[in-house]
């Protein structure tokens, strides 16, 4: 599982198995640069959890919900991967899912 910061504020990620109940910040400008599209930082994570499971990001005190998605190869054992894009607006947007290697 990846969720990816795309702009340059920093974003709060709940809903994770490693998230506190004050979520994780995902740092908009982690280099210190001007801002920038696309400056972002990730954070990813092996979730564990039945599928589908649901996440929430908080940008500026506003929330939105990753949509909950399911495995890709259902009743399958292989790992897959799932990777969210927050955008700047901080809309979670599923980006791709699949099987991993």
């Amino acid at each position: 599982m990846t969720v990816i910061n795309d702009g340059h504020e920093d974003i709060q990620l709940f809903g994770c198995p490693l998230c506190t109940d004050k979520g994780v910040r995902l740092v908009g400008d982690p280099d210190a640069v001007p801002a920038r599209r696309g400056a972002g930082s990730y954070f990813g994570w092996t979730e564990t959890r039945h599928w589908p499971v649901k996440y929430t990001v908080s940008l500026h005190g506003v929330t939105s919900i990753c949509p909950a998605t399911t495995n890709p190869i259902p009743n399958a054992s292989r790992d897959f991967s799932v990777t969210y894009n927050v955008t700047d607006a901080g809309k979670c947007l599923l980006l791709t899912k699949g099987v991993g290697g």
